[in-house]
């Protein structure tokens, strides 16, 4: 078995499951999931996303913390 990830709008979208249906292959869909920003979340959870965003941000930014191997267990 293969899985394959088409991106596709609305109108692609339903020529590709006609399609699919035609030649009996089995599927799933879902729609995709995407903030006022218009990012793509893809199947994550929208607040997932987020905090993971503004994490990348942070770290950018310099707003982090290292901790030495030394520290970590005590």
């Amino acid at each position: 078995m293969e899985t394959i990830i088409i991106k596709a709008n609305k109108k692609q979208s339903k020529i590709v499951k006609a399609f699919l249906e035609t030649q009996k292959v089995k599927f799933d869909s879902s729609p995709t999931q995407k903030n006022e920003k218009d990012v793509d979340y893809g199947p994550y959870d929208p607040e997932f996303v987020e905090r993971i965003l503004r994490s990348s941000q942070q770290a950018k930014e310099g707003k982090y913390t290292i901790i030495s191997i030394e520290d970590m267990w005590k």
